[in-house]
């Protein structure tokens, strides 16, 4: 093998970089002064070479680390970054979840669905009941009834901010509950494929293949124009974006469907105050702003989150890498490994000092964010869905028939 890295890659790499970061002055300013020839590189490469040599410093370092481990030492868990020295920090692995850490709530006769995790636990399951869990007294039972007296499976459900319960079933009705969980209204809309408060609670958008519907306090009506909708999300309380098979589109209550992305789209999702979308395409992840252009991340992502916390955005590897990203500055900020295997789910607790992540390993950890620490780790194969506690003291794991209720601390 032979490596050759001189004076004009290294320029090359640093004009590119410079360019995506906007400072395109200085660029041509530079690329003038080092009179290197342009070539196209990719998006990132500076920071991915960059990267890539801070895991062979890694490597290097722990060498002999999978005989410690074998041995029953605990892991180095202490980052590696450019500009300062590298101390090795052994953390014990955390014990498995014990009895005392956990209740297991029970009473579905199938599979759960959907949860929700507010104030009380909210569990929908193909045995056509939602059940909700006030804490401290018996479950509140809402039934679903088809017109042949048969009960019809929960499909998805949406809780509003005022706490009425929008659901849809098999059986094509959707069902509106109030929050006296008494039903309040029932329509037919077999085409349902997901329902979605705005944060208000004052709309509820309904996703079909070919229709965008919307239910407010004036009445329904109908959003048309985009086909073969795969889902989509509010961006505020009166735009969202929809994900179609080939495009990724933003649209406002009263405005007509702007084009963001125009090729398959696997993920869309908004940060928490809505000013950057993620949109997953090919196993790549692009980040969006409003009349901007699209930045793609130079690593493949598995899955992705926004941290509740200001400009941070976590993603998973198909390795079980983590990775906490600046998207302002664009750099990985914190990298370790969380699993061995693809990373399916990343899930933040609202103040972001917890994150929880599931692998493909079938196992559960929850993280201590800033110092990427575990705290508790639990095996969770057959996971159906993943809620925190509004409070984040807790986390409700939907596990087959069960919910798991696991205390953090």
């Amino acid at each position: 093998m032979c490596l050759r890295l001189d004076s004009n890659d290294i320029n090359l790499l640093i004009y590119h970089y410079l360019k995506e970061r906007g400072l395109q002055h200085t660029a041509f300013a530079f690329i003038y002064e080092t009179g290197v020839s342009l070539q196209d590189l990719k998006p990132g490469s500076l920071i991915s070479y960059l990267y890539k040599s801070l895991m062979m410093d890694e490597l290097l370092q722990h060498l002999e680390e999978k005989q410690w481990l074998s041995q029953g030492m605990p892991e180095c868990n202490s980052e590696f970054t450019l500009l300062s020295k590298h101390e090795c920090r052994y953390i014990q692995p955390p014990s498995p979840l014990l009895k005392e850490d956990y209740f297991v709530l029970t009473g579905h006769n199938d599979d759960i669905t959907c949860l929700n995790f507010d104030t009380d636990i909210i569990s929908g399951s193909l045995d056509g009941i939602i059940r909700i869990w006030p804490k401290g007294s018996s479950p509140i039972i809402l039934p679903h009834v088809s017109a042949t007296s048969q009960f019809s499976a929960v499909l998805s459900f949406a809780v509003s901010l005022q706490g009425r319960i929008a659901s849809i079933c098999e059986d094509g009705y959707l069902r509106f509950w109030n929050n006296n969980h008494e039903l309040e209204n029932t329509m037919l809309q077999p085409a349902l494929l997901d329902v979605v408060w705005n944060p208000e609670g004052t709309r509820l958008m309904g996703v079909t293949k070919n229709l965008i519907l919307m239910w407010e306090s004036e009445g329904f009506y109908t959003k048309e124009g985009i086909y073969n909708i795969n889902s989509a999300q509010w961006k505020n309380n009166s735009e969202f974006s929809v994900v179609s098979e080939d495009a990724v589109w933003l649209w406002g209550i009263e405005s007509k469907a702007k084009n963001i992305l125009e090729e398959p789209c696997t993920q869309a999702r908004w940060n928490t105050d809505g000013t950057v979308l993620g949109v997953v395409s090919d196993n790549r992840l692009g980040l969006w702003k409003a009349d901007n252009e699209i930045w793609w991340i130079s690593v493949r992502i598995a899955e992705f989150e926004f941290s509740p916390q200001e400009k941070v955005l976590v993603t998973g590897g198909f390795a079980g890498e983590i990775q906490f990203w600046d998207i302002e500055k664009r750099v990985i900020v914190r990298s370790f490994q969380g699993h061995k295997g693809k990373i399916l789910r990343i899930s933040h607790r609202k103040d972001g000092e917890f994150v929880a992540t599931i692998g493909s390993d079938g196992i559960l950890h929850i993280w201590k964010s800033e110092e990427c620490l575990k705290v508790k780790s639990v095996n969770v194969e057959e996971i159906v869905d993943l809620k925190w506690s509004s409070q984040g003291q807790r986390l409700a794991i939907g596990k087959k028939d069960k919910i798991i209720i696991a205390d953090v601390y």
